[in-house]
């Protein structure tokens, strides 16, 4: 292959680094990314980890939802949904950096999560309208009816943990934007 059919396919030939300026937009972007996706982790935490925040009638103290609202009510339960998956993004990065470095690689990355943010968003307000479609008073209710979001983000997270450790955007990055 030559230099020129490499360069349909990335915006430097791979004898060359790319530009230092390129580097740090991309790289500013994905901390962009990450801190947006930290606050929204920390968003989600208080809104489907801690129902009763903001309604009154607290279930019973003993009990496993009361625990659960109470644990993540206040840091370092508060924070810890957050932290994990910033260091989980941390350790994904540094091991695609590792093993196989990409020129669109902080791009990728910064995409999966902005990615994710509005996907998740999209199935927490589908699965908020079938619940009150269901006629079901979500706030009396006396058991942790967070958990279809919960489960909603959980995979979503999965997909993200997974699309960032096998770089499944970084070919049509390539393509698209060289």
């Amino acid at each position: 292959m030559t230099s020129i059919q490499r360069n349909e396919y990335s915006s430097f030939n791979e004898t060359e680094p790319p530009p230092v300026t390129e580097i740090i937009v991309r790289f500013i972007l994905l901390i962009f990314a990450w801190t947006v996706l930290f606050y929204w982790m920390l968003g989600l935490t208080e809104g489907l980890l801690v129902p009763w925040d903001i309604h009154p009638g607290r279930p019973p103290l003993g009990t496993w939802s009361r625990a659960v609202n109470d644990f993540f009510e206040t840091p370092p339960g508060s924070w810890l949904p957050a932290t994990l998956v910033w260091l989980i993004n941390l350790i994904l990065l540094l091991y695609r950096l590792l093993s196989r470095p990409e020129s669109f690689l902080f791009l990728e990355f910064a995409a999966i999560s902005f990615l994710f943010i509005i996907l998740d968003l999209l199935l927490i307000m589908i699965v908020t309208v079938i619940l009150n479609l269901t006629g079901i008073d979500i706030v009396t209710i006396n058991f942790y009816h967070k958990i279809p979001g919960i489960i909603c983000t959980v995979a979503l997270l999965g997909l993200l943990f997974w699309g960032k450790w096998s770089g499944v955007l970084n070919g049509y990055l390539r393509h698209k934007l060289s």
